[in-house]
């Protein structure tokens, strides 16, 4: 409802990014990763804000994650996740997203 009332009344793509990736980051700690995917690439579309892709990034790596030898499983990341982590990480380094404050 906010995010739509905040688009009809013309907020800026900055203030509707910032608030994609604080309910991103909502989703990751509500254990829903679709959800938290889901708002970091609709931060990404309003705006390069590394912040998203640094969480997109780390939530790829956590679902790449095998489970541990110990536990029965490979133990060993995924490398599709892996390759798709550091793009997000070579998306986050070339944002020019800092302002006055940062």
């Amino acid at each position: 409802l906010f995010l739509s009332s905040a688009k009809d009344v013309g907020a800026p793509p900055e203030s509707v990014a910032e608030v994609h990736v604080n309910l991103g980051q909502i989703c990751v700690r509500q254990k829903d990763p679709a959800g938290a995917r889901g708002h970091f690439n609709e931060a990404l579309e309003s705006r390069e804000l590394s912040v998203a892709s640094v969480n997109l990034a780390l939530l790829t790596l956590s679902e790449g994650q095998a489970a541990p030898k110990e536990k029965g499983g490979q133990g060993q990341m995924n490398l599709s996740n892996l390759e798709e982590a550091i793009a997000h990480c070579k998306r986050a380094l070339a944002a020019k997203d800092g302002d006055a404050r940062s």
